[in-house]
């Protein structure tokens, strides 16, 4: 993958856009799951950002 993809596919803009979609979703299907789904993928990018912090810190 190029310097160009993978600025452009980062972790950060990734959880960006699935916080805007599922978001969406949930108000305007006020369905509990999704914000459950939310919370999962906030967990998982933090984890993430931690791991990559202690391997280059």
């Amino acid at each position: 993958m190029t310097n160009e993809k993978s600025s452009i596919l980062s972790v950060d803009v990734v959880y960006l856009v699935i916080i805007m979609l599922l978001t969406l979703c949930f108000l305007g299907a006020k369905n509990v799951v999704d914000l459950l789904f939310l919370v999962v993928v906030t967990f998982y990018y933090i984890r993430i950002k931690v791991y990559r912090y202690q391997k280059y810190h």
